[in-house]
């Protein structure tokens, strides 16, 4: 992400129906969540309060940012086993990081090709996410 220039906001990723743009508000979107879903919430009592623009002018800042939150969140002693509530089901925090990894890894190549980026992936991250 902080290899994104602002010029490439527009590119076309992999993915056919999002732009740079558009795939990084996923993400950013999928990982604002992580905190939430943390703290016991519910996709529903979370409702619409991260509904909007979350790329910002500053998409690579507002990232780290999320993704600190998040590292907080999953950070906390009992945070792998408990339960976490999404609108496909419960599964224990471990599953449900590990599925954020793995989107966020896809996600992250879809980026750096339609950005011009490197995009070999690290085969120790590729193994974590059970590809």
């Amino acid at each position: 992400m902080a290899g994104i220039k602002p010029d490439q906001l527009e590119a076309q990723t992999p993915c056919a129906k999002w732009n740079v743009k558009q795939l990084m508000q996923h993400v950013i979107y999928g990982t604002i969540f992580i905190e939430d879903m943390f703290a016991g919430k519910t996709v529903s009592e979370v409702g619409d309060k991260h509904d909007g623009d979350l790329v910002g002018s500053d998409p690579s800042g507002t990232y780290n940012a999320v993704v600190e939150s998040a590292m907080a969140a999953i950070a906390k002693p009992g945070a792998m086993e408990q339960t976490v509530h999404l609108s496909r089901g419960d599964m224990t925090g471990a599953a449900y990081v590990t599925s954020m990894f793995t989107d966020v890894l896809v996600h992250a190549w879809d980026v750096a090709k339609a950005t011009g980026q490197d995009t070999v992936l690290d085969p120790e991250l590729v193994a974590v996410s059970g590809g």
